[in-house]
């Protein structure tokens, strides 16, 4: 029998449930305490508890007192929060790290799946479960852990640092990171780099026959935008026991099958080429002798890599049909079916350049397609340099925190993050999310079970410690900027 009802009744009371370890490293239990403060960011603003993120700010300020003592703490489109830590001199361009506090929504039918309650913050043996676990609240505990430590022993960093907590990330970031941005502009100026979430260090299967773990941080990000396809009903048809030929439902199959069979063509990026010669030199059998001749093997490299959802996505712009509406009646043809179609844009193609290959795939004027602007279309962000201080520094600390990781490489990264929005501010962006990650964690985020371990706390807390003392290393003079 499964003791889900008793857990739940535990986070009603706010309280860990009774048979919780009890963490040494206090960065534990207060991920713990992080995940029991639902902040959502549904779609629907009328949905938005907008004062679970006022409770967020004043769980940080108890949690983390000499951070808040001695960072100037600042309010950005009412609900992000931007610290600044003053560093000893300014001959260096300032650093830029982020996180995000929001998550996404549980589904209701979803909730009795968890192992535990999803808002609960459970603590159970080395696993602490709840929404957010992994994207993205254990960046923003142990940023600020890290940081209080220091604190706590006189450090402080060789130049500024920034910390930015996005509130709508899981929106797309326009009220929070984009505003945050904008104020760093101004205020601030450039940036030497700016570290956000993703990437991480995976176990190798994820991607081919690999040994251990990988190494994956992200220099560049795909773009996104969600088309709407629409067909109109010919008047005269709206019984279903008379039909026409073409009502709007069959009309809209029909487009969404002409692009199922129209993919974008595959394209290597930088990123993905980078990660491609660092997997052939640790792969075996005919995988690695492909992918160490890929220009004697561009076909077979090619289908191996569409043959897996996630290196598919990182070699071609994706489509994906994710909504659609029709007659809300059984026995009636409906006036207007629609279709929303999500597509994640590879660095070299545009927005304009997903519309027309739309267009022409559906090859039908009777469907009338159109860019949802609320949901911020976005092209891709541009690859940042790997051969860049910073870029090399960050590098040489992940392989010296994770000495397991048969690599450390480039990566696209295919979903969407805060760290588009800062790239006004610095040439140097990446994403990487300090722990190790199996594939099975990796199925939690924005699903069922989101957890992390105690061990992916204490790793996360001691790299970021390990990045501010060495944070000379990945400075450059603003002159070079």
């Amino acid at each position: 029998m499964r003791l889900v009802p008793i857990a739940l009744f535990a986070s009603l009371l706010c309280i860990s449930p009774l048979w919780a370890d009890t963490p040494e490293n206090p960065d534990i239990e207060k991920l713990s305490q992080a995940l029991r403060i639902e902040t959502i960011s549904h779609d629907d603003p009328a949905n938005r508890n907008m004062a679970a993120f006022n409770e967020f700010h004043d769980f940080l300020k108890a949690s983390f007192p000499r951070v808040h003592a001695e960072l100037e703490r600042e309010r950005v489109g009412d609900y992000s929060l931007l610290y600044h830590w003053p560093g000893r001199q300014q001959t260096s361009l300032p650093v830029l790290l982020t996180a995000h506090m929001d998550v996404v929504p549980v589904r209701e039918g979803d909730v009795w799946a968890w192992d535990q309650p999803p808002f609960s913050g459970a603590i159970a043996g080395d696993r602490i479960y709840g929404r957010g676990a992994f994207d993205n609240k254990i960046q923003v505990i142990t940023l600020l852990g890290a940081a209080e430590r220091l604190l706590a022993e006189g450090y402080q960093p060789p130049t500024d640092v920034y910390f930015a907590f996005g509130h709508d990330e899981e929106l797309g970031g326009g009220a929070g990171a984009r505003a945050m941005a904008k104020h760093l502009a101004t205020r601030v100026g450039r940036f030497s780099f700016v570290l956000d979430e993703g990437g991480g260090v995976l176990e190798g299967t994820l991607l081919g026959d690999i040994p251990g773990y990988i190494g994956l941080i992200g220099i560049a990000e795909k773009g996104e935008v969600n088309l709407t396809l629409r067909s109109s009903a010919q008047p005269g048809f709206s019984h279903s026991s008379s039909p026409g030929p073409n009502t709007p439902v069959t009309r809209l199959a029909r487009a969404l099958v002409r692009l199922a069979d129209n993919p974008f063509d595959a394209k290597l990026t930088a990123a993905t080429s980078a990660l491609l010669d660092h997997m052939g030199a640790v792969m075996t059998g005919l995988d690695g002798v492909a992918l160490r001749n890929r220009w004697l093997f561009q076909s077979v490299v090619r289908n191996r890599l569409a043959s897996r959802p996630a290196s598919n996505a990182m070699i071609r712009t994706t489509m994906v049909p994710t909504m659609i509406s029709g007659s809300t009646k059984a026995n009636s043809i409906p006036e207007i079916a629609e279709a929303n179609v999500n597509i994640r844009i590879l660095p070299g193609d545009t927005i304009e350049s997903v519309v027309a290959h739309v267009t022409r795939a559906i090859d039908d004027p009777a469907i009338e397609i159109s860019v949802k602007q609320h949901l911020q279309p976005r092209n891709p962000r541009p690859a940042s340099d790997t051969g860049s201080r910073p870029y090399q520094a960050l590098a040489r600390l992940a392989r010296t925190q994770f000495p397991d990781a048969t690599f450390i490489s480039p990566w696209l990264i295919t979903g969407g993050t805060d760290a588009r929005h800062y790239r006004v501010l610095s040439d140097h962006v990446f994403g990487f999310t300090p722990v190790h990650l199996t594939a099975e964690q990796l199925q939690g985020p924005h699903g069922i079970g989101e957890w992390v371990t105690t061990q992916n706390v204490e790793e996360a807390g001691h790299f970021y410690r390990q990045l501010f003392l060495g944070l000379e290393a990945f400075l450059r003079d603003p002159v070079s900027e």
